[in-house]
């Protein structure tokens, strides 16, 4: 009896450590999608109005952030 209820609360702490580890990947894959999009259009701004240097720079750096995964 004691045996079961040490497993079910193990069973209870791993699934709460699981949603929160999956809630956290959520939110940052959410953050990181949104800070590439809003950073794109920085550098289509930047060339539309002809700062080509600028734009080059975030689109490397972007690269660079998507180098990392």
């Amino acid at each position: 009896m004691l045996e079961e209820e040490v497993e079910r609360l193990v069973e209870e702490r791993y699934r709460s450590m699981i949603e929160a580890t999956l809630n956290t990947i959520t939110e940052y894959t959410s953050r990181l999608k949104r800070d590439v999009i809003f950073r794109a259009v920085d550098a289509k701004v930047a060339i539309r109005e002809g700062r080509a240097e600028e734009a080059l720079k975030v689109l490397d750096e972007l690269l660079a952030l998507l180098d990392t995964f």
